[in-house]
């Protein structure tokens, strides 16, 4: 009868460190899953991704696009799908990265990521980010194997444009030309 409370309890035991490693393998691998579309980014500084189709197209100075990490040296290795950097001419109101820390209220030392591209200090110190182009915010809080919280910033998808905007555009068009 010992026997066979010893045999369940170990079987449970296997069970339940399969579904602990199981789960900690698919936090990782969704935090370094990257994503195709390029980031959007305003006055090389403020991530806006999603919103891009609400910016005010009157108020867009210039469009810079990097690909293929070719963008200056405090835009590099931040998105591995391009870059799409716009000099905008309105003030929009964003975060800092070290505010969204505080906001969930992590301590220690933190690790961010954008996308699964891991970011550096400067990058950090340097990059803001619009609240409605997080689509998603993976916390990984710290162990006593790993003494670093990690934040890996998902960002929004951009919209396109619905059909009724669209072909109100397209009538325009047609009534310039």
């Amino acid at each position: 009868m010992h026997f066979h409370l010893l045999r369940i309890s170990f079987i449970f035991t296997l069970i339940v460190h399969s579904m602990i490693g199981y789960g900690q393998t698919s936090n990782y691998t969704s935090l370094m899953s990257k994503k195709s579309e390029p980031l959007y980014l305003l006055n090389s500084t403020i991530i806006a991704n999603g919103l891009f189709t609400h910016l005010n197209l009157k108020n867009f100075k210039s469009i810079i696009v990097y690909k293929d990490h070719n963008g200056p040296s405090h835009l590099s290795n931040i998105s591995s799908s391009g870059i799409i950097d716009i000099v905008y001419t309105e003030p929009i109101s964003s975060k800092s990265l070290s505010e969204i820390a505080l906001q969930q209220q992590l301590s220690g030392p933190v690790v961010f990521f954008l996308n699964g591209n891991k970011l550096d200090n400067t990058q950090v110190a340097a990059l803001r980010i619009v609240p409605e182009a997080i689509d998603q915010l993976l916390i990984t809080h710290s162990t006593s194997n790993n003494l670093e919280t990690i934040v890996n910033i998902r960002t929004a998808t951009s919209k396109e444009p619905s059909q009724n905007n669209a072909r109100v555009s397209n009538e325009r068009r047609i009534m310039i030309r």
